[in-house]
């Protein structure tokens, strides 16, 4: 654990609630500013190795609070992130650096069986507690986001009307940077699952044709489409980037990370809780690819070969549009 950030974590957390954010990122800047010019070593005796479990536990949660204020998130949505990851090491009463992806699993999954919640909730509940570790990696405390290896947590089936028009501006002036901008556009124009887009690599983007090849269910992969609104967003978010990493979506920390799926999910989360649109989650962002498409006259096998579904039938799951097959006839026929 880097000493001098320790120093600072410890001084903005003492100062959080006496600051404002404008405040802490002067304290901040000034403080990185002038420990930069010593040597600072830990003692022997470490005050975290001192530490009992609630301790360390609180001293890491006071700065992740920190973290997210200066990052200004509001302080209701840093109290729901910090209500559940307390209540969860609590529970495990484990140091949070030593916690294991088991233990999370565990907790997470019988916290549902306990309590009878949704399986929308216990992916909430997890989008939560997988934001607090990500902290902990990005500050170095731990190398590996233990939530990364848990199972995949499917919410519960919801039949979303498509983002209408003023949501989706909405999302997009939502965006604080380059990445978070091309995801919303990249899923907006090609209707991928979430775990399609976690896959991607930049040379799996063919600038040219406009396409990407995406690896779906099954191990299937197939070809799709991506407009010219999305491909410039890309392009900007690319250049930007100054890491080695071959992810088309990674981190914006120093570790540039390839973004997983609960990354996204809660990445997209958040900037729907921003824009103040509800139910913001990416499978409604391919309910609005498959309906525009529909709406925009694309017969449903074509939508569905976009989608990768095996079969119309379940592309219709994802329309939410008034379809009307004898339309399609009548088009058809008369032109017979």
């Amino acid at each position: 654990m880097d000493c001098k950030f320790q120093i600072i974590t410890d001084v903005l957390g003492d100062m959080s609630l006496d600051l404002n954010q404008t405040q802490l990122t002067i304290l901040k800047n000034s403080m990185i500013k002038v420990l930069n010019n010593y040597d600072i070593k830990p003692s022997e005796t470490s005050k975290y190795a001192l530490m009992t479990v609630d301790e360390l536990n609180d001293s890491l949660l006071k700065g992740y609070v920190t973290y997210k204020t200066i990052q200004g998130k509001s302080q209701n949505s840093i109290k729901q992130y910090v209500r559940e990851t307390r209540k969860c090491l609590y529970t495990l009463n484990k140091r949070a650096t030593e916690i294991t992806t088991d233990e999370l699993e565990m907790y997470i999954f019988g916290y549902k069986v306990a309590n009878g919640v949704s399986d929308t909730t216990i992916c909430n509940m997890k989008c939560y507690i997988n934001n607090f570790f990500a902290y902990l990696v990005d500050k170095e405390y731990i190398t590996k986001n233990p939530c990364d290896k848990i199972s995949h947590i499917k919410g519960d089936t919801v039949h979303e009307k498509a983002f209408t028009k003023t949501e989706e501006e909405k999302l997009y002036g939502a965006c604080d940077n380059l990445r978070d901008r091309a995801i919303i556009e990249t899923l907006f124009s090609t209707g991928c699952r979430v775990g399609e887009i976690e896959k991607v690599n930049i040379d799996n983007v063919n600038f040219d044709t406009k396409t990407i090849d995406v690896v779906g269910k099954g191990n299937k992969h197939r070809t799709v489409c991506i407009g010219d609104k999305a491909i410039y967003h890309l392009k900007n978010y690319l250049d930007s980037r100054n890491d080695t990493n071959t992810a088309l979506f990674v981190s914006n920390n120093k570790l540039a990370k390839r973004l997983t799926v609960s990354g996204i999910e809660c990445l997209v989360g958040r900037i729907g809780e921003k824009a103040k649109v509800n139910n913001v989650h990416p499978h409604r962002f391919r309910a609005s690819f498959a309906t525009r498409l529909v709406d925009a006259g694309m017969a449903l096998h074509q939508v569905s070969k976009l989608l990768g579904h095996s079969s119309v039938e379940t592309t219709m799951i994802y329309y939410r549009g008034d379809y009307n097959l004898s339309n399609d006839y009548n088009k058809l026929a008369n032109n017979m």
